[in-house]
């Protein structure tokens, strides 16, 4: 009897332990973000007994088969706060974790500072990193607005179709634009104010990057303030588990007060196991933009559209006409269509092929800084607008990881653009309509590689070869007879062609996890050849002009991570910019300045010298400055000129004084920049940043060109379950008269008689995710109506704006 017991008694033991160490079947579990109710990818999964080690897939789905029903469960991802569930709980949870994204993020990994994914904690750069989340959270009209939310980069804007981003004092042609690893910048950016980063759509976006400094090692010429990558949505596969085509898609519509804007996007993905393909359609109308109300006491009259010319009712072509709403900035609007399609063939781990196509166009966008000037108290223009920009790009790309002897991996990219730029202006009351026409088509090649050594090192080398050919039309036509005459070209009329190759070499060292060395070169070589064959309308001393430049940049750096709260880096680095067509063979007529060529420009060179700390007070709270001094070599500046002896020039039916681009001798940027992170609890967090920078050529201590005055931006964000709030401050201190470049590039008659104001904006943000499918958003932008004009600009910022979005997601 008492053996009997005792058996009975050790089987009941045993089953006890069997079922208690027992494995779940097939068990799965799925990690989504709590405020928007999205898969997390790349979420690090392990329990405590060391059973389950894995990553949650794109789905957010992983497994955890094998785990006991006493171990616990710890998800970890660098943008959201980590959770530690025992089994209990999971069942309970019905196996759906959902995590809380924080502020701070020490170890993102981006993919533009060295063309191969990196965490920052290994970069010396300093990089902004916008993820699609945040930018569907932004709801930005353009991609301009995009980056101005960073309250890192500055944008300058001429008109409503416009936005100019400034990186450290570096403008348009000077800091560079890339698309999915495809140079945009072309031998017509100018080096004034450029909209073109307008043709980008941020709805098509998976994330967007800016490396700030110079990044002429990696990118080639122009990369003198900084680099803007923006990645595009990519085509998903099927997952390993799963079997069955599918279609996922993503669409929403929304609505703006202040610009009467009415904005839809679309994009579906459709997956296989070896074939994806991915398509974007967004559409965008934007009216007139309305200024805020509320103006500075001391200029109670800065930025207001009093009047406005129009068709003449009576015998004249033109009449002005009383603007009784002058906060309603008339002739500012606008429309957009971009459509984008990638396609992705992947037939094993090893190999990857993609087609991707990329097309944007916009209606006529009016000038509006050029429809407010004025000539002996009249207007000065009765119509100049753009004509509709159009931008095609499309691009074979090749993937290839075989992890032999010469790279572990390997990135070829042959694209084509074509870009459409049209001008067409006429004076006030006069039938004479000016076309200037400008059709460039762009041919590169990038390859790059990289191969991990033996002793922890890593080499990254590569090259680009690219090849633009600009066309340059002009005519002028009679909108009362339909006359056709000729007309002066904007660039030569007989074709000009710039061609350029480089190749570069990395090599980057890690002595240890917390100490990382590199360092590296790149040799370009550029030529332009550009032609003037019509002499009616001006008599240069040149007919056939030819400029060639080769150019070596190198950088070297280091970063030291001597625990996971402090990062110190120190960059050394040097970039440069060739002249293109438009710097060298120009002719247009600004501020009642002419600007013509100069056949003697050379390559300006930028040397920079930067260091950077970041403080992680045990990830609460953060604090990232970066303090940068660049030498500026033969800047490229605008300057009094005379061509054939004169100082000036007949140009569209009158004399104008000359100024031409030059080779100043040297000058001098610097400035600083704080970062500060804080999350303050699980639910509420806090972002600020400050951005200081200064610049002055050396040689008659006049201030340069493109600087902004001390901006930045304030957030405090509250999260709750499917809410998410945020009330953010975007600033602008002073930019008094005497600090404006003397030249016409900074837009002083654009300002108030002391200079730019300061101001500084409270806005609201909200969004709400009903279900997995459907999300709301409200934005309330500039709570106050005030009224201000950012530094540079030609027209005054968006006064109170009402925002609403519907999102929807299957």
């Amino acid at each position: 009897m008492q053996v009997g017991k005792l058996i009975l008694a050790w089987f009941i033991w045993l089953n006890f332990l069997v079922v208690l160490s027992s494995p779940a079947q097939a068990q799965y579990i799925r990690v989504y973000s709590l405020s928007t109710l999205q898969p997390i990818a790349h979420a690090t999964i392990q329990s405590t007994s060391g059973i389950v080690n894995t990553l949650s897939r794109d789905n957010g789905k992983a497994d955890i088969s094998g785990m006991r029903l006493d171990d616990t469960l710890i998800i970890r991802h660098t943008a959201f706060h980590s959770e530690r569930l025992p089994f209990s709980m999971l069942r309970r949870l019905n196996f759906e974790i959902f995590l809380v994204e924080k502020k701070i993020h020490l170890e993102e990994t981006v993919i533009s500072a060295e063309k191969i994914p990196e965490s920052v904690k290994n970069l010396s750069n300093k990089i902004d990193m916008i993820p699609a989340t945040e930018i569907a959270f932004q709801n930005p009209g353009t991609a301009a607005d995009m980056l101005s939310y960073t309250g890192d980069v500055f944008v300058q804007k001429s008109q409503g179709g416009g936005g100019s981003p400034v990186i450290r004092g570096f403008e348009a042609n000077k800091v560079l634009l890339v698309m999915d690893g495809i140079r945009l910048n072309n031998a017509i950016f100018r080096s004034g104010h450029l909209q073109n980063v307008i043709s980008i759509d941020p709805a098509s976006l998976e994330r967007a990057e800016v490396v700030y400094g110079p990044g002429s090692l990696i990118y080639g010429s122009d990369a003198l303030g900084g680099v803007m990558h923006f990645i595009t949505l990519k085509p998903k596969l099927l997952d390993e588990q799963e079997k069955v085509t599918k279609v996922s898609a993503n669409a929403f519509t929304r609505f703006g007060t202040a610009n009467a804007e009415k904005s839809s996007h679309f994009d579906f993905n459709l997956a296989g196991k070896k074939f994806a393909a991915r398509t974007s359609v967004s559409y965008s109308d934007f009216g007139n933009i309305k200024s805020g109300r509320n103006h500075l006491p001391d200029y109670p009259d800065f930025g207001k559209r009093n009047w406005y010319a129009g068709p003449s009712k009576g015998s004249h072509i033109d009449s002005v006409y009383l603007n009784n709403k002058n906060w309603i900035q008339r002739y500012s609007g606008y429309r957009q269509l971009n459509l984008m399609e990638r396609l992705k063939f992947q037939p094993d781990d090893k190999i990857r092929f993609g087609l991707n196509f990329y097309y944007s166009n916009t209606s006529n966008i009016d000038r509006y800084d050029k429809l407010t000037d004025t000539k002996n108290n009249m207007p000065k223009y009765g119509d100049w607008h753009y004509g509709p920009q159009k931008w095609l790009i499309s691009s074979f790309t090749l993937n290839y990881a075989p992890r032999n002897a010469w790279f572990d991996e390997s990135n070829i990219i042959i694209a084509y653009q074509r870009l459409n730029e049209d001008r067409i202006s006429r004076k006030f009351d006069k039938p004479d309509e000016i076309h200037r026409e400008e059709d460039v088509s762009v041919l590169s090649v990038n390859f790059d590689f990289n191969k991990k050594m033996y002793h922890n090192g890593r080499i990254i080398y590569g090259g680009e070869i690219f090849s633009n050919i600009v066309a340059s039309k002009a005519y002028r036509k009679n909108i009362l007879n339909q006359s056709i005459a000729a007309a002066s070209t904007r660039y030569p009329d007989g074709g000009s062609e710039m061609d350029g190759a480089s190749l570069f070499f990395k090599y980057k060292h890690f002595f240890n996890e917390n100490l990382v060395v590199s360092g590296g070169t790149r040799y370009s070589y550029i030529d332009l050849e550009s032609v003037f064959t019509d002499t009616t309308f001006y008599q240069f001393p040149f007919t056939d002009v030819f400029l060639g430049s080769g150019a070596l940049t190198g950088s070297v750096d280091m970063v030291w991570n001597p625990n996971e709260n402090w990062k110190l880096n120190i960059l050394l680095s040097s970039g440069f910019k060739s002249p293109n067509v438009d710097d060298f063979g120009k002719v247009f007529e600004k501020n009642g300045i002419v600007v013509v060529p100069n056949d003697h420009l050379k390559p300006e060179y930028a040397y920079n010298a930067e260091i950077g700390l970041r403080k992680s007070f045990d990830g609460f709270l953060s604090i990232n400055s970066s303090l940068f001094y660049t030498l500026l070599t033969d800047a490229i500046v605008r300057q009094d000129f005379t061509l054939n002896g004169t100082d000036t020039v007949w140009y569209d039916g009158e004399y104008y004084p000359i100024q031409a681009n030059v080779n100043a001798e040297r000058a001098h940027i610097y400035g600083f920049s704080v970062n500060l992170e804080a999350d303050i609890s699980k639910y509420i967090s806090f972002m600020g940043n400050i951005n200081y920078t200064k610049g002055f050529n050396v040689s008659d201590a006049q201030p340069m060109a493109h600087i902004p005055p001390v901006y930045g931006r304030l957030s405090l964000t509250y999260t709750w379950k499917k809410f998410r709030s945020e009330l953010f401050s975007q600033y602008n201190f002073w930019k008094k008269r005497k600090d404006y470049a003397p030249s016409s590039e900074d837009n002083l008659d654009e300002a108030t008689i002391d200079g730019t104001p300061r101001w500084i904006t409270l806005n609201w943000r909200n969004s709400l995710q009903i279900n997995q499918s459907i999300n709301v958003q409200f934005n309330a932008e500039n709570l106050f109506d005030l009224h201000y004009r950012p530094f540079s600009s030609g027209i005054s910022a968006a006064g109170r704006n009402f925002n609403l979005t519907f999102r929807i997601l299957v």
